[in-house]
């Protein structure tokens, strides 16, 4: 049946009202549930996510179009919306053809103006503005107007309503942190409010708080202490002594600490006493390419060079040395120690440093109270607010980049950079650790002592269960610097932790250089209560260059690791893996990574479309995993040159029962047609490259899969991978948004040969 309803123009208003109704209608017709029609079906889609959350009046104009279909077209109109041999109805009236040819004229508008429908509020906002003038939180100085900013960010912020957009101007912005025991921005030390930005408004998504740089201009929001580059004293920093005895003598000293063995006496400094907390958190970077975001700021987002810290009492300054340790992804240079003089560093800039004192450079010291600010932004307790950093957002130097408590939710953190976060033991760029649907999308997400992303649910004295929470887009990269020995052996370091979180999704993301798992899911007990996390969604993922702190046969690390359950913890279950390009995941020396790893108890996963490529262990490991027949749907995967180190008993992939699979149509690939492809551990079996096709998986293919490299895993036009796929359980769209399938069938792995990407609405914004 045709969607058409008639509708008679009248002037004046009215006809506003009319071509409301028109737009309205035309939308309902291309949008309509559950039709998805190419590049209009995927704009509506986004477009549908977007009202769903907070238009009532699309909802309302929703019902009252279903009225109208339902009363049809008028006599001599058909249904179908070609005309009768009957005359046209009397009145100006538009149906069938004409109706639809005028309606869609309107399409492009509505997607934009019912949007900005959606939000009066924030159409009709006020517009408030902040400048870098101040660095306390309590400056009250002006009016928040374009020509008379307010001059404190942190100040700004609590003044806004719902409703509100807070612009701001050009420049850096930071805090003058009173210590650790005091809290010049309000409340105790313990509440958590030392951070650059602190909301707890409540806001309705048709109402919501804007934050963003005002028209592109670069905005850089700095965690570290003022005191280290005030103007008073004029040096900061003192040189150590060599005692007068030379290289190699024990009578160096810096500052309180004798005695010394000190490498290189001439280049090592300490500082003067200042306040860093209780806690031995500090980390110190130098000559970050902008100091502040003025007209010679080209690089924003470079944070410097990273000292390697070096704990311990007066001996250890005997251990700083200027070398660099490549071991991590982005090494360390130089090293520092905050331990062995009270609330002093010492330090011994990198040897390429040229000029050793630091008083010559820029110095950023970051930590976890005292005069540093530790939060970029806290949310305690807010709803509904939205930062809109546009690309040029910056956010450095935090223990947390952001934090979200107190059942914080509906917060969407878009277009920024937040990179050096953390302290020596901890810390984290995304925080949800009591926040819901929290969203994180076309952001950076760079140098991180700890998880980049931690949706961390759970709890220490009962069970905090988050859900909702969404990472989308994103770049992320270098996680888990922290740590003893620069973070090699840690456990903290997976770019997406998903802990205690229900329906949280890790989608379209770029993953390297993690120290541990790219994207991990995993459950939680505390307090006698369990947390689960059902419902995990990664998807569409490029990961690559993980567990690269990994190193030892101990410790499972893998692109993908569902980690296991214990029975007294909450459930792991209802999880899709799909979409995912995971590789060049080699070199771990003892370590074992894996493609995708799923442990014992976690129930109900679904593994399609993914491609697996040049990884030291199984491409995918269920071995430990026996929860019962079915537990698995794999179908569609390149299983491709995994187990690079030939690990004994390791193949391509590793299950506990050959019924523990529901599998077909996968891509099993080895330079040798002997290499184990499937080992299934009861009872024992094995199938190489050569016979796991007939054997094992009779729809798969066991042939070169032909990527355009081992890093891009998308496939070659001669790929015999093409159309070789089973629709049954395959995503709609491949990995780049074009749809499934191109040609005779879907193609096997995460790519789809041919057709164009769909395009994704990002977002629709009303006009200020």
């Amino acid at each position: 049946m045709a969607l058409d309803v008639p509708f008679r123009v009248l002037p004046g208003v009215a006809f506003l009202t009319v071509a409301a109704y028109r737009t309205a209608y035309c939308l309902a017709a291309v949008c309509g549930f559950p039709r998805q029609l190419g590049a209009r079906g995927a704009l509506c889609r986004y477009a549908r996510s977007d009202w769903k959350a907070g238009s009532d009046l699309i909802g309302l104009l929703a019902r009252f179009l279903q009225v109208l279909r339902s009363r049809g077209c008028p006599p001599g109109i058909s249904d179908g919306g070609t005309r009768r041999q009957s005359a046209q109805p009397e009145g100006n009236f538009l149906c069938g053809d004409e109706f639809m040819m005028k309606a869609r004229l309107f399409v492009w508008v509505a997607v934009f103006s019912l949007a900005a429908l959606a939000q009066p509020r924030t159409a009709h906002a006020a517009q408030f503005f902040v400048d870098d003038l101040s660095g306390s939180c309590s400056e009250s100085l002006g009016t928040g107007s374009q020509s008379n900013p307010w001059h404190s960010l942190h100040y700004a912020l609590k003044q806004l309503r719902c409703g509100d957009v807070l612009n701001l101007r050009r420049g850096t912005y930071r805090l003058n942190a009173s210590g650790f025991a005091v809290d010049s921005c309000g409340g105790s030390a313990g509440n958590g409010k030392r951070a650059s930005g602190y909301m707890t408004q409540q806001c309705t998504a048709a109402n919501k708080i804007v934050i963003q740089p005002y028209q592109g201009e670069t905005v850089i929001v700095d965690g570290t202490s003022m005191q280290i580059d005030d103007s008073s004293p004029t040096s900061h920093w003192t040189r150590c002594s060599d005692g007068g005895d030379g290289p190699g003598g024990n009578n160096d000293s810096c500052g309180a600490c004798t005695n010394l063995n000190l490498q290189n006496p001439s280049r090592t400094y300490y500082s003067e006493a200042w306040n860093f907390g209780s806690g031995d958190r500090e980390q110190m970077w130098i000559d970050p390419q902008c100091d502040d975001a003025d007209a010679n700021c080209t690089d924003p987002g470079d944070t410097g060079t990273r000292l390697k810290a070096v704990t311990g009492t007066c001996a250890s300054l005997n251990t700083l040395v200027g070398s660099c340790d490549n071991r991590w992804t982005s090494p360390t240079c130089g090293s520092f120690n905050t331990t062995a003089l009270n609330n002093a560093i010492v330090a011994r800039l990198p040897d390429n440093a040229g000029n050793a004192d630091p008083d010559a450079h820029t110095v950023k010291i970051s930590c976890q109270g005292g005069t540093c600010t530790s939060y970029g932004m806290l949310f305690d307790g807010a709803r509904n607010i939205e930062i809109r950093g546009g690309g040029t957002m910056y956010f450095k130097y935090y223990y947390y980049g952001m934090r979200f408590d107190s059942r914080s939710a509906d917060i969407i953190v878009d277009g920024v950079t937040i990179a050096a976060i953390g302290g020596r033991d901890y810390g984290n760029a995304i925080r949800p650790g009591s926040g819901d649907r929290i969203t994180v999308r076309n952001s950076t997400i760079d140098e991180v002592a700890a998880e980049c992303i931690a949706f961390y649910g759970g709890g220490n004295t009962s069970c905090n269960q988050i859900s909702g929470n969404v990472a989308e887009n994103n770049t992320i990269s270098n996680c888990g610097f922290a740590h003893s020995s620069n973070g090699i052996g840690s456990s903290l370091d997976d770019g997406v932790l998903i802990k205690s979180c229900k329906n949280c999704v890790a989608r379209n993301n770029r993953i390297f250089g993690t120290g541990r798992t790219g994207v991990k899911i995993r459950s939680d007990k505390n307090g006698g209560g369990k947390c689960s996390s059902d419902g995990a969604v990664v998807e569409g993922n490029d990961i690559s260059d993980v567990c690269t702190s990994v190193n030892s046969p101990q410790s499972d690390c893998a692109g993908v690791h569902a980690v296991t359950v214990p029975i007294d913890f909450g459930t792991v279950q209802n999880i899709r893996i799909s979409n995912n390009m995971i590789h060049d995941i080699t070199g771990r020396n003892a370590a074992v990574p894996h493609g995708i790893k799923i442990d014992g108890g976690v129930r109900n996963v679904t593994i399609t479309n993914n491609s697996i490529n040049n990884v030291d262990a199984e491409c995918l490991d269920t071995n430990e995993n026996s929860v019962g027949t079915g537990n698995f749907v794999v179908r569609n995967n390149v299983f491709a040159n995994c187990n690079t180190q030939n690990i004994g008993g390791v193949g391509l992939v590793r299950l506990d029962r050959a019924g523990d699979w529901l599998h077909s149509n996968n891509a099993y690939w080895a330079s040798s047609s002997s290499a184990p492809a499937v080992k299934i551990r009861t009872p024992t079996a094995e199938y190489t490259r050569a016979n796991v096709v007939p054997n094992f998986d009779p729809n798969g293919v066991s042939s070169n899969p032909l990527f355009l490299s081992s890093s891009d895993l998308h496939l070659q036009p001669a790929s015999g991978l093409i159309d070789m796929g089973t629709q049954q359980d395959a995503p709609r769209f491949a990995i780049d948004g074009n749809l499934r399938p191109q040609g005779a069938a879907t193609d096997i792995g995460a790519d789809e040969f041919g057709g164009l990407a769909t395009p994704v609405l990002i977002s629709v914004q009303p006009l200020p």
